[in-house]
């Protein structure tokens, strides 16, 4: 695999990492040993192509955001009949 395309795997972990809360949620996860996790972490091994598609999953799923929930209420429509 070449550089670039390693870093950019070994990237996406991290971010998965990120989402996931903690290396034993990850792994347990991605259903490797927490050992197995810190070997593609630091770039000892190459990630497999499954456990790198199921880290984007988490990257680009529903609840992947870190960012903290917008505090404004949201906004209504005004659904009165007698605005023209």
């Amino acid at each position: 695999m070449e550089p670039q395309r390693r870093e950019t795997y070994r990237n996406t972990l991290k971010r998965a990492l990120a989402i996931a809360g903690s290396a034993d949620a990850l792994a347990a996860r991605l259903k490797v040993s927490r050992a197995q996790l810190q070997h593609w972490l630091d770039g000892a091994e190459p990630i497999p192509i499954p456990s790198f598609l199921d880290a984007v999953d988490m990257v680009i799923g529903p609840g992947a955001t870190l960012r903290a929930p917008d505090p404004r209420p949201i906004a209504k429509p005004d659904t009165r009949s007698d605005r023209k």
